[in-house]
């Protein structure tokens, strides 16, 4: 695939500034576009706008408490709510219209496996939820908050529930 262009960027970043709601989310995604555009640009654009990489760095995870890497690949439409605590992969990809709230976590299983969730267009992510492995959501799709996924989801499905287990503690005193 091509890296999008200055003019896709920009229009990108406009629409983003629209939908999303509140200044330091609306400073977020300015600085997340221009710090991808940064990355993927000419070495001379690269150098000239490393100092906004390290401003969206600071600003994300030192102030906002926020993990969103400029290298993730994420399509026009992004809308994030609240934000605080949201972790997403380096290497994640996330599609068109997708709505993050806070506290959700997109990762890999660790233990050698890197290999982050892909995220399909039109989806929304709860509060506090897990995309766990190397998965692929489908489009359309609609997670609960606190839903921990760690299967693939095809398209047009609402997953809810961390479906938990339990277990006897074999140091229990009775």
């Amino acid at each position: 695939k091509s890296l999008p262009t200055w003019m896709e960027t920009w229009s990108t970043l406009r629409t983003e500034t629209r939908i999303n709601k509140g200044f330091r989310i609306r400073l977020l995604i300015i600085l997340f576009r221009l710090a991808c555009y940064s990355k993927q640009g000419a070495s001379s654009i690269r150098f000239a706008l490393t100092p906004l990489a390290w401003l969206y760095k600071i600003y994300t995870e030192f102030l906002l408490g926020i993990e969103l890497p400029a290298s993730v690949r994420i399509k026009p439409g992004l809308v994030i709510y609240h934000g605080t605590g949201l972790v997403v992969h380096p290497r994640a990809t996330i599609g068109r219209d997708c709505i993050l709230r806070h506290g959700v976590t997109i990762g890999n299983k660790g233990k050698g496996d890197g290999t982050p969730p892909q995220i399909g267009d039109f989806v929304e992510i709860g509060a506090g939820a897990s995309i766990i492995g190397p998965i692929r959501v489908g489009n359309h799709v609609t997670i609960g908050a606190g839903t921990v996924v760690t299967r693939d989801v095809s398209d047009y499905q609402i997953i809810v529930g961390a479906a938990p287990r339990v277990y006897a503690r074999t140091d229990s005193p009775t």
